[in-house]
């Protein structure tokens, strides 16, 4: 499947995904435009559940994951989907630094 083909296929799942029952807010975690997090919430008392999407390290783009969040919704739970710098921009160490400031952000 093309590019194309992807990024129909998950605009389609995530239109279907914005009928979940869940708060939505979206937080910056650093001062970079890709340091956001997408945090899905549906009761403050639930576990909450942090997904980093693959990509290579090279793409993606949290919003296209809301299908994700909305089945770990739906489990119960609450949901956070993250952003992070991606390569080559910058270097491996660099992305798991945004995978702890984000997880750091998120635990208080």
């Amino acid at each position: 499947m093309g590019d194309f083909g992807q990024s129909a296929g998950l605009f389609v799942i995530n239109l279907v995904a914005r009928f979940g029952r869940s708060e939505f807010s979206t937080h910056a975690y650093g001062t970079d435009p890709r340091q956001q997090l997408d945090w899905y919430r549906v009761d403050e008392s639930a576990p909450t559940v942090i997904f980093f999407y693959g990509g290579n390290w090279r793409s993606g783009k949290k919003h296209e994951f809301r299908f994700v969040a909305d089945t770990i919704c739906r489990m119960g739970c609450n949901a956070v989907v993250v952003d992070y710098r991606l390569f080559p921009g910058y270097r491996f160490q660099e992305i798991l630094q945004d995978a702890q400031h984000a997880t750091n952000y998120i635990m208080g």
